[in-house]
């Protein structure tokens, strides 16, 4: 943005040839324009990213990210291969984009890892509580899996009428404190 107040500076004064000023200025915006794509790296991917983690679990939303930025992108190719002539650049950045999607699909795992230490570290407990309920043989990383950002989680287990309340830190400190890797909801309702 502060590219636009340059170009404005400079056309104000008279510092470059209007010709000069025009061009930059709608080679800034087309950057812009494209930036704002909903593909993932791109910022727009980004932010479609935070948009359906306002809606899904984080884990199903980075999946989702990927996989909608992958169809735009190939939908988005077909249409510019439409138009226009095919040019090695177009080529080249359409393969960066879709080798960044494989890359990020194949460490999506790693990626809901990264996102489960940062709570686990961070324990800050958002404005927004959200009740999950699950049976108590459903496993801490299925557990983990309903997890949505920016949110705080009450973890019901729930077996008939038996209920009992665990919380968000306790099923964190299990698996990545204590390092039991296969314990379920109920083991550690338990404990408490």
């Amino acid at each position: 943005i502060w590219i636009y107040g340059l170009l404005a500076l400079l056309s104000n004064y008279s510092l470059l040839p209007e010709a000069v000023i025009a061009l930059a200025w709608q080679y800034n915006t087309m950057m812009l324009l494209f930036n704002l794509l909903p593909i993932w790296p791109l910022d727009g991917g980004k932010l479609m990213n935070l948009l359906y983690s306002s809606i899904f679990a984080y884990r199903k939303s980075h999946s989702i990210t990927i996989c909608s930025s992958i169809a735009f992108a190939i939908i988005s190719a077909i249409v510019f291969f439409s138009y226009y002539q095919l040019t090695l650049s177009t080529v080249l950045l359409l393969g960066f984009i879709l080798w960044e999607n494989r890359v990020e699909w194949k460490q999506r795992y790693y990626v809901f890892i990264r996102f489960l230490i940062k709570r686990h570290q961070e324990k800050a407990q958002p404005t927004k509580v959200s009740p999950i309920v699950v049976h108590p043989s459903t496993s801490l990383l299925q557990v983990f899996s309903k997890f949505k950002r920016n949110q705080y989680h009450h973890i019901h287990v729930k077996e008939g009428r038996m209920s009992s309340l665990v919380d968000e830190h306790d099923c964190l400190q299990a698996y990545f404190g204590l390092k039991q890797y296969r314990a379920t909801a109920g083991e550690v309702s338990n404990r408490q």
